[in-house]
């Protein structure tokens, strides 16, 4: 990254710099970011990542995959091989992006920090718990299965685009 490193695991723990890193994971590995703004990209199964300070752009390729944004405005994606992913924005304006096909997702927190966004494929299942109200942007698109838990938190999903509805 700029300024940063570039630091490519497969198996271990990994701890980047205060400044802008790009981390790729192969393996089953722990990543702590660090500060700024990071690339982080996970393709093994079971693996940690803790984003922490910064905007960071948290990318899952692989099963099982626990990931925290922290604080800052985080964007989380999966692709369709996350199966079983569990997501926690942090603070912070989150995005989480759900690819198609990945079922077993669970987000802990949409809505804390004034979270908007929240995009979920076909055929992918996602099971939100609210950690704040939830004011979806008209980018939220459900075209998959998603069930969210209020725990007494106002819900608008008016603007959303996509296909299908709520639970």
């Amino acid at each position: 990254g700029a300024n940063g490193y570039t630091i490519n695991a497969t198996t271990g723990n990994v701890t980047g710099s205060v400044h802008a890193d790009t981390i790729s994971s192969t393996g089953t590995d722990t990543i702590n970011a660090g500060g700024d703004a990071d690339q982080i990209t996970v393709s093994g199964t079971s693996s940690v990542v803790n984003g922490q300070a910064g905007n960071d752009n948290i990318t899952i390729n692989g099963a099982s995959v626990v990931a925290n944004g922290g604080d800052d405005n985080d964007t989380i994606t999966l692709s369709s091989t996350a199966d079983g992913s569990a997501l926690t924005g942090g603070d912070g304006i989150d995005s989480f992006r759900i690819g198609n096909n990945a079922v077993g997702v669970t987000i802990s927190d949409l809505g804390a920090g004034g979270d908007t966004t929240l995009t979920v494929g076909s055929g992918s299942t996602v099971a939100a718990t609210l950690g704040g109200s939830f004011t979806a942007d008209a980018v939220t698109a459900n075209n998959g299965a998603v069930t969210i838990t209020a725990n007494d938190n106002a819900v608008d999903v008016s603007l959303d685009t996509g296909a299908n509805g709520y639970t």
